[in-house]
């Protein structure tokens, strides 16, 4: 194996990719995570670009970027991220939207031993594997906003094909992006993406995302844009905003279908090690702090304060048997008001001290403090 494949290989593994190479209408992997399952019919959309060109598609679940050097040769880069989680793959796409260039470039110079040619970055959306979305030049200012609205409807009414329908159209926003992105205006760029963030927020609240989530994401994408050199390929960036905040709405709508002591569960299980009460709790779900107590309670026949007490119980036993951590450290760790408190309810729940407990479980390991 040469260095140079060994190289592009690694290249693959930093990105979490699949590559391949096509040669003479033939198909051959060269770095492969997981098999791409359209693999043959990706061929028929590389057979139909441009020579000399890096290229970024978009199709209904994926991505993947494409090298054309020649009618019958190109490079091939498929994302392949282990998240089943849709809400959370479509951020790791838009890090592979956010440097797309950057990774053409590279594979670029390793596949070939040459300098990187300016070639342009061409974004290309499919609604299929072979379908390409065109989208009409002639097109007048209010179709543009009906465009727009028709988006952001289809992201509250939750309707994915409508969504990504709407998504093949030209809107205001893609409309004014478009224009500071061909003279290569950044701040202009950024300020279109940072703008359609906060109505993608504002839509998503309306539709019932709790405020204190939906700002936290919008919060998380305007970080990640305001950091970036450049934006490139800004419909690519548009069309994963809106997947993101799709996708998290329809996690949270099937969400809504279980009962609510059972997403307060879930809710103190992926916080127990920030401070939470059953007010803050409530609050989150919209809930009166009495009924959602009541619920909780009559299901799970302990109060919201008992099982996070317990919770933090359990999760400390770890801590004393398999750290060297400190009694004022665990404490602290686990959001108790203090040492003294955390001893206290410690022996409460366990008839023994921690310091006791330690003793007679814990294991030989080295301080990771």
């Amino acid at each position: 194996m040469t260095n140079d494949i060994i190289e592009l290989r690694l290249l693959a593994k930093c990105f979490s990719m699949n590559m391949y190479k096509l040669c003479d209408s033939q198909i051959y992997a060269l770095a492969e995570k997981t098999g791409f399952q359209n693999l043959s019919q990706i061929k028929e959309i590389v057979l139909s670009l441009k020579t000399h060109s890096f290229n970024l598609i978009k199709l209904k679940n994926n991505f993947i970027l494409i090298l054309k050097f020649t009618k019958s040769e190109a490079l091939i880069l498929c994302p392949s991220f282990d998240s089943l989680n849709m809400y959370l793959r479509h951020f790791e796409w838009l890090k592979v939207v956010s440097q797309s260039e950057n990774i053409c470039k590279l594979a670029y110079k390793l596949y070939t031993n040459k300098e990187t040619p300016s070639w342009p970055l061409v974004f290309n959306q499919y609604a299929g594997v072979k379908d390409k979305i065109e989208k009409s030049i002639n097109i007048s200012s209010k179709e543009m906003f009906i465009n727009e609205e028709e988006v952001i409807n289809d992201l509250k009414d939750i309707n994915e094909i409508a969504l990504e329908k709407a998504l093949g159209k030209i809107t205001h926003t893609s409309y004014i992006g478009s224009f500071f992105e061909k003279n290569n205006f950044i701040r202009g760029e950024k300020d279109v993406l940072i703008g359609y963030v906060s109505r993608l927020n504002q839509a998503a609240i309306q539709t019932g995302m709790p405020i204190k989530e939906a700002f936290i994401i919008q919060d998380k994408l305007m970080e990640k844009i305001e950091l970036e050199a450049r934006i490139n390929t800004l419909p690519a960036w548009l069309n994963e905003l809106t997947w993101i905040y799709f996708c998290r709405l329809k996690l949270l709508r099937k969400e809504l279908t279980i009962p609510i002591e059972q997403r307060a569960l879930r809710y103190i299980e992926n916080n127990i090690k920030k401070k939470i009460t059953a007010k803050e709790i409530a609050n989150y779900f919209g809930y009166s702090q009495q009924k959602l107590s009541n619920l909780f309670k009559e299901r799970y026949h302990l109060t919201i304060n008992q099982f996070i007490c317990n919770k933090r119980i359990e999760i400390s036993k770890k801590l004393l048997t398999e750290t060297n951590y400190s009694i004022v450290s665990i404490a602290s760790i686990l959001q108790f008001s203090d040492s003294s408190y955390y001893i206290k309810e410690f022996k409460k729940y366990t008839n023994m001290t921690s310091k006791k407990f330690r003793e007679n479980h814990s294991i030989n390991i080295k301080d990771k403090i």
